[in-house]
């Protein structure tokens, strides 16, 4: 059978300084109260959330970069995603250095969410970023742990993701770096899922550690796998051929 070439020279294979800046300005950020269970986010800024609450949702113009520093904190919505990013430019969620934090959905959507294309504790429909160095634990009880419909970019995390369906899952791309990510999934570990575009639909890991149990595939990627470092242990149920290049 035909090996058909990839080309890799359109792919975006960088980072930008934001994606590995784990720090942030304190004075500019905004402290979201703990009593402010449902969060909602309508500018571009740096939001800080601690202690427990209910829903983040971002809704902001889509020329905003608007970042989530958690510090300790568990989101968990019964009712649909934990975070959801219905509009922004690109969205940062950071795990703060030395804090733990979960986020969790419920087993099924309702309200606004029923019936709808939504099925992951973080969705987003924008450039999603998570980094930091803190610990980042997102359990997908309804079916999907993190989904970008753009790019999802992982730096410098220690991230777990437990899910019934995907774990992780950017359809334009997922790139990783310095970053250590623990996967358990009843469907597949980590997927781009972009088959439109020959310059998308790809998963990069530059460093790191990957330890992925799916169900179905470990890494699965519409155009290419690119591994260039890191350390990656998969364990699956089989399923598609994984494409590796490294």
């Amino acid at each position: 059978s035909a090996v058909t070439e990839i080309s890799t020279d359109d792919m975006d294979f960088e980072f930008s300084n934001n994606d590995t800046t784990y720090d942030y300005d304190e004075s500019e950020a905004k402290t979201v109260a703990d009593s402010e269970k449902t969060v909602k986010i309508t500018a571009e800024g740096t939001y800080v959330v601690s202690g427990e609450h209910e829903s983040i949702t971002v809704s902001a113009p889509d020329t905003a970069k608007v970042r989530i520093i958690l510090k300790n904190a568990t989101v968990s919505n019964t009712s649909g995603p934990a975070i959801y990013i219905e509009k922004a430019d690109k969205v940062f969620i950071t795990a703060y250095k030395d804090t733990t934090n979960t986020l969790s959905d419920g087993t099924s959507y309702t309200g606004d969410f029923k019936d709808t294309n939504i099925d992951g504790t973080i969705f987003s429909k924008t450039d999603l970023t998570l980094n930091g160095e803190g610990t980042l634990n997102i359990t997908g009880n309804c079916k999907c742990g993190v989904v970008s419909k753009d790019d999802l970019i992982i730096c410098g995390l220690t991230l777990n993701a437990k899910s019934l369906g995907s774990a992780i899952e950017g359809k334009d791309c997922v790139k990783s770096k310095d970053s250590t990510v623990t996967v358990t999934s009843s469907g597949d570990g980590i997927k781009s899922t972009n088959s439109e575009d020959t310059a998308r639909g790809f998963v990069y890991i530059e460093s790191g550690l990957f330890n992925i149990s799916a169900a179905k595939d470990g890494i699965q990627a519409e155009t290419l796998v690119k591994l260039s470092g890191g350390e990656i242990n998969v364990t699956s149920g089989g399923g598609a051929p994984e494409k590796v290049s490294s």
